[in-house]
């Protein structure tokens, strides 16, 4: 008989932690589990682009109305109580927990419904990032908290295994699982950049740094366009995503004198398949949790330029494998870039051990394999 699992999410964009549960809702073994998916409406109250991507594939997709990200008690209230009803209603063998909100609120609700088995994924530590001294230890309750009602947590980067594992009472609930890929299919270096031409034909074919990802405070692409006014005036920086700081880096980009040569393409479909497209690809997030873009990159084989912070440690070894740079400065990444754009010898070296580690390192059979064990180990 199948087991079924509900996973759940706070948000139904397109993040790395919906990318994560999309890979596994559809590439579990179909006949050992019954999945659905359940998740937050995005900001115009609807389901987001996670639900429209697994309905294609036909995993069932359950909203939750009342689940936001933002810290409301009101809201949080209703929310918890819609979980525990969905919990009880569905009656699931497994709950997977994603992210901060849905964790905490999922994992007290699921004891209350005595799910069997509770799973809590931590795409990173919410205490890292840039918030209140207060708010940190707040947050740090929580997430302990989180831990001890799960019955095991999902680490996906070493730097949050080994913190988490320190934490009382839970280094015997806690377990390592890389996020794994398998190798994407890209376009040609001409045709990824003749397809984003058309986004923006003032693109010019000279160098060009990219990046993907989602434009919001974490992220700190406003370092970069920082950087920009180090680099060579014939250098283009090409971001791809969206995000509620679009406005904001533009203004920047036009503070600093270089919007002609930074582009904002915004959310495009497929991403991943452009990365050919660029010279050179920088990260400079000032939190990540394990970026399934490093990944990407590294199979595109294009050299990486990123911040020296938890997650990104996994994937970039400084010099072997990318260059890694102190975050929110933007001098260092001007001249870690420069390196790797003028080196030839260094770009194909880094992109070169890139590229076997994470063949070797982040495979996608084995994150499912060591999350399947992870909802049957007792």
């Amino acid at each position: 008989m199948k087991k079924k699992i509900l996973m759940v999410v706070t948000k139904s964009n397109y993040g790395g932690a919906q990318r994560y549960i999309f890979d596994l809702a559809t590439n579990f073994p179909a006949g050992q589990f019954d999945v659905a998916v359940a998740f937050g409406p995005g900001p115009d109250g609807k389901p987001g682009r996670l639900a429209k991507m697994l309905g294609e594939k036909g995993v069932r997709t359950i909203l939750i109305s009342e689940l936001g990200r933002d810290v409301d008690l009101a809201g949080d209230w209703r929310a918890f109580r819609a979980l525990t009803a969905l919990f009880g209603s569905e009656r699931p063998d497994i709950v997977h927990l994603n992210s901060s909100k849905a964790g905490g609120l999922g994992a007290l609700a699921a004891r209350l419904k005595k799910v069997p088995r509770i799973v809590f994924t931590s795409h990173g530590l919410a205490f890292d990032e840039d918030r209140p001294f207060i708010s940190k230890v707040l947050i740090s309750l929580a997430t302990w908290a989180t831990m001890l009602l799960a019955h095991v947590t999902i680490a996906i980067s070493n730097s949050t295994f080994e913190r988490a594992r320190r934490m009382p009472f839970l280094w015997k609930k806690v377990v390592l699982v890389h996020n794994g890929i398998e190798t994407p299919s890209f376009l040609s270096p001409s045709d990824a950049r003749k397809e984003l031409r058309t986004l923006d034909p003032e693109m010019p074919d000279t160098f060009w740094i990219g990046s993907v990802g989602e434009l919001h405070q974490n992220k700190n692409y406003a370092s970069m366009i920082d950087a920009m006014t180090h680099i060579d005036s014939e250098t283009h920086l090409v971001i791809i995503g969206d995000g509620e700081m679009r406005e904001v880096l533009a203004a920047r980009a036009r503070e600093k004198g270089v919007s002609e040569r930074v582009h904002l393409l915004g959310y495009v479909p497929d991403a991943a398949k452009y990365l050919r497209a660029f010279d050179a690809f920088v990260l400079p997030s000032t939190k990540e949790g394990l970026p399934y873009v490093l990944l990407e990159a590294g199979y595109a084989y294009v050299p990486v330029v990123a911040t020296d912070i938890p997650g990104m440690r996994d994937v970039i070894l400084d010099n072997f494998t990318g260059l890694l740079v102190p975050p929110d400065d933007p001098h260092a990444l001007a001249t870690a870039l420069g390196h790797v754009l003028r080196d030839a010898t260094l770009s194909r070296s880094l992109s070169d051990e890139l590229l076997k580690r994470i063949q070797k390192t982040f495979p996608l059979d084995r994150m499912l394999e060591k999350t399947v064990a992870s909802y049957t180990a007792h």
